[in-house]
């Protein structure tokens, strides 16, 4: 069964990945315009397939980057790669008009470890009481990438045709840390943010004759710090049953995150210009060649910001190695988001997750699914973006599945996820994605062994 799971992995790694590779800009989200664009979540497919539980999570073998202390938790390096691919369809209900678009998407690399190796501490016959790991991981922090077109009539103009595009997004890089003391956890994380969006806009005057068309655009590079912190607490509930058998443990877990809302700088171009009769607005593949009058051109333009910060509480309740049952509940801080880039403003915002995670028999020897852990979870809650005096409201339902792999006698996981979600209320275009993802876990307990020789 490894062998052939094994195998599977590696087709599907390398399919789903030149897939992204190709695809990755291909799904239109209208809603990316305003902001940063759509915001990606920190969680890894896990978490996301039980409904966003991040806070209160943690795990042996498996990294969770949504809270930082739950590294102190790790008993194994752990490498993590997960990809995702989604079909996504937009629909304007005032026309019934609807239109859909096919993506896909490398989702995060990391690498995370206990400092102090567990084996050494095992042979040595050391207390466990303390442990200290860390982490390294390039995630996605945005993604911007739409398109619109309006035309109108205006007195004594004519038909008018206004266009809007942009593309893009920002990445992070996170160097985490985690330590533990007997039940508590502690963790913080600090992120150096960077990317590029650019922005593009065409006015252009259909009826009249000799008429010079509007064109700008602005192409702004990102950079800034990030800093999240967290907390985690277990109440053992098995009378310290659980110290004899893991089937008889009973835990609960409580954590607590927060990411501070910290600022940024961009470093911009803006170009303003009017262009001629040549030109057919942003389909043009090289729209600065056509005839053009420069109203404006300032390259390095210094403008700064100031990033949304969120505070997350989550609770865990795990029954043995059979039961985990999750729930989580997030603030997002809009009003504090500032960009001198835009007049646009954010609201405050929330969302509410819970789901479970069941195994039926973590040590069976007859049955691999028996071993398998089945995952399902909901999310529900608000966008901190407007649309014509209205949050967009947005919900998730997501199920999965991680499957243990051995190799090399390390113990791993391919967890697969299903998801379907929408950004729906009293919008001008509703939208819902059906997402698959695929997340890759490489474990190995060799890090940092020091060697014994009698």
């Amino acid at each position: 069964m490894c062998k052939k799971a094994i195998k599977l992995l590696t087709i599907l790694v390398a399919t789903l990945g030149h897939f992204c590779a190709m695809a990755q800009n291909e799904v239109d989200s209208p809603y990316s315009r305003f902001g940063l664009g759509d915001l990606y979540s920190d969680q890894f497919v896990p978490t996301l397939t039980m409904g966003g539980i991040g806070a209160a999570y943690s795990d042996l073998y498996q990294t969770n980057l949504s809270n930082p202390a739950s590294l102190a938790a790790l008993q194994a390096t752990s490498f993590e790669l997960g990809l995702d691919v989604s079909y996504s369809k937009l629909k304007v209900p005032s026309t019934n008009e609807s239109t859909s678009y096919l993506g896909g998407n490398l989702n995060y690399f990391s690498l995370a470890f206990p400092v102090i190796n567990p084996v050494n501490r095992l042979l040595d016959r050391k207390s466990q009481d303390f442990n200290w790991s860390m982490g390294i991981a390039l995630l996605p922090y945005s993604r911007v990438n739409h398109y619109s077109r309006r035309e109108r009539e205006i007195d004594n103009i004519g038909r008018v045709r206004e266009e809007i595009e942009g593309s893009g997004g920002l990445n992070k890089v996170v160097w985490s840390h985690g330590v533990k003391y007997k039940k508590l956890y502690a963790g913080v994380s600090l992120g150096y943010l960077f990317g590029t969006i650019l922005k593009e806009k065409s006015v252009l005057y259909r009826d009249l004759p000799l008429a010079f068309d509007n064109y700008s655009f602005n192409e702004a590079s990102y950079r800034g710090f990030l800093l999240k912190s967290g907390l985690q607490y277990e109440f053992d509930l098995s009378n310290g049953k659980g110290a004899e058998n893991i089937r008889d443990v009973k835990m609960i877990t409580v954590g607590l995150s927060s990411t501070t809302g910290t600022r940024f700088r961009t470093l911009s171009t803006d170009f303003v210009a009017l262009k001629g009769v040549t030109f057919q607005g942003l389909a043009d593949e090289f729209p600065q060649n056509d005839e053009t009058d420069t109203i404006s051109y300032q390259t390095d333009i210094e403008r700064s910001g100031k990033l949304s910060g969120d505070l997350s509480l989550g609770l865990v309740y795990r029954k043995g190695a059979r039961w985990l049952l999750g729930f989580n509940t997030t603030f997002i801080n809009g009003n504090k988001y500032e960009n001198e880039l835009s007049t646009y403003k954010l609201k405050n915002a929330f969302y509410v997750g819970a789901g479970f995670q069941y195994t039926p028999d973590y040590i069976s020897y007859n049955s691999y699914w028996k071993r398998v852990m089945y995952r399902a979870g909901i999310q529900i809650g608000t966008d901190p973006r407007v649309i014509n005096d209205e949050q967009i409201k947005q919900f998730s339902l997501n199920a999965g599945i991680g499957l243990p792999v051995v190799v090399s006698r390390q113990l791993s996981f391919i967890n697969l996820g299903l998801n379907y979600g929408n950004h729906s209320g009293n919008i001008p275009i509703k939208e819902s994605v059906l997402g698959f993802s695929v997340g890759v876990t490489l474990n190995n307990n060799l890090w940092f062994l020091k060697r014994k020789f009698d």
